[in-house]
Parts: C-alpha cells; structure tokens; sequence
C-alpha cells in the first residue's frame, strides 16, 4: 500500500488495513482536510480513524514545516468535543483540571506531545490504559471514565516520548517538502484563499524558502494576506523579517472546543 511509508510500528486494527481508497464515502471524508495539500493517502487514513467507532490514538512525527499542527488544526475545525493542549506551554495539572470540566471529550489533541513532562506523560499513559483520568491533591483522589475517546499527537522528537507511552500510538512519520512540493502547496492556496496569480505565488514560495528559511506555509499565508503585487512580496518579507521578535515567553495553552 501506498501509506506504508508512514508507518514506524504495525499495530492496527484489521479495519485501518481493509481501507479501500477508492471508495466514494472515504474520499468525501477527506473533508476533514480539505487545507491540506499532498499526503492525500494519510489523510484518508486518519479521516477513517476518526470516523471509527473504536478508540484509536496516533502521533505524527516529522521535521518542523511538515504541516503536522495542521492536521490537529483541521481535526479542531471539523469536530466537535476537542480538547487542544499546545504542550510547550501546558503544565500536567492545568490539563488534568481542565479535562475534569469537560467530560464529553471525545478527542484529544496534543501539539508537540514530546515536551511533556514524564510524569504528565505518564497520567496520559494511564488514561490511554483505562480509560480513567485520576488526579491526586491533597489527599483527595478524583477520577473521571472517558469512553471512546481518541488521542492525536505530534512530535518533532519522538524519541523524547517514554517507551511506554509511545507503545500505544500508531506512528506516521511525515517526510519534509521538497521545495517543488512546498511551491504547489503555496499555488494552490493562493489561487483557492485569495485569488493570487500563479506569478505572485511561485514568488512567494521562493521568498519564503530561500529568503526568510522557514520553508513554513503558515509564512506564506501571511504574506498572502499582506501583498498586492509580485513587487510587494520580497519588501513585505524583508520588514517582517526585520521586525520579527525573538522566541517569547507565552502563557499556557490549552483550550477546548
């Protein structure tokens, strides 16, 4: 199968490996995606994953730029009873707390699951386990049952993940664009969110990837939204690189939908 590719470890279900990528239904589930260019044989696949009636968890791992956050992104937009936790920022407690007031979550998502700390890691161990969300304050013990519930992850590290956590993943390992690919990508959104020539899109591509080196479409749909000609696109890019702060401190973030 063309999807092999992304595997790390085969621990599926007969029903992931009995997809049929022909089928109608499946191909109109890849609405859940639609802002997401290539990878059309995953992105089937995790639209059947969270279609499944059964629980099932997975992390995406690749270089940053490989477009995992918007697989999360998309899954955030499209379904409703998620919780968002950008583990950079997440603390253990602040998620433990906030998942106890929002019981009829039904997926989790977890940005850069790796920067976890252990022993928040491992609370999410016994979640994926039981089922059960336990947490512990003075004396006082609070549990919760989830049923059903899915988990879906990214890793720039995945090593970082303890073994046991990681064992109850499926793995997806998203290659990095090629800066052909990265300037379809750019093209097609262009052309589709803001009615950009091609002419002024290949510009951006080009200033994005060799110019300010973060080969992230998150920066070209910045500019997008910024220039009105080709001749803007390399003035914009060289202000906002000027001006662009260093990494900042930000405030925890974990949000729910």
């Amino acid at each position: 199968m063309v999807f092999e590719k992304f595997f790390r470890k085969i621990n599926m279900t007969e029903e992931i490996f009995s997809i049929d990528f022909e089928d109608e239904k499946l191909q109109s589930e890849d609405r859940f995606f639609s802002d997401i260019h290539l990878y059309d044989d995953l992105k089937l696949l995790l639209s059947r994953m969270l279609v499944s009636k059964e629980p099932m968890h997975c992390v995406l791992i690749g270089p940053p730029a490989s477009r995992k956050t918007m697989f999360l992104l998309s899954i955030r937009k499209s379904m409703t009873d998620v919780f968002f936790i950008d583990a950079t920022n997440a603390s253990g407690p602040g998620i433990v707390d906030k998942l106890f007031t929002h019981p009829r979550t039904r997926i989790i998502l977890i940005d850069e699951i790796e920067k976890m700390p252990k022993r928040d890691q491992n609370m999410l161990l016994n979640l994926l386990e039981t089922g059960t969300l336990v947490s512990t304050k003075v004396r006082k013990t609070q549990e919760m049952k989830f049923r059903d519930f899915k988990l879906f992850a990214t890793s720039n590290d995945i090593e970082r993940l303890s073994k046991p956590l990681r064992s109850r993943l499926m793995e997806f390992h998203l290659p990095e664009y090629n800066f052909d690919e990265f300037r379809e990508i750019v093209e097609k959104l262009a052309a589709n969110r803001y009615r950009l020539n091609r002419e002024i899109a290949d510009k951006i591509a080009s200033v994005v990837w060799y110019e300010m080196g973060t080969k992230d479409v998150r920066d070209a749909l910045q500019l997008m939204k910024l220039i009105r000609s080709v001749d803007d696109v390399e003035k914009t890019a060289r202000t906002i690189m000027k001006y662009k702060p260093k990494i900042l401190n930000s405030s925890p973030s974990v949000r729910s939908d």
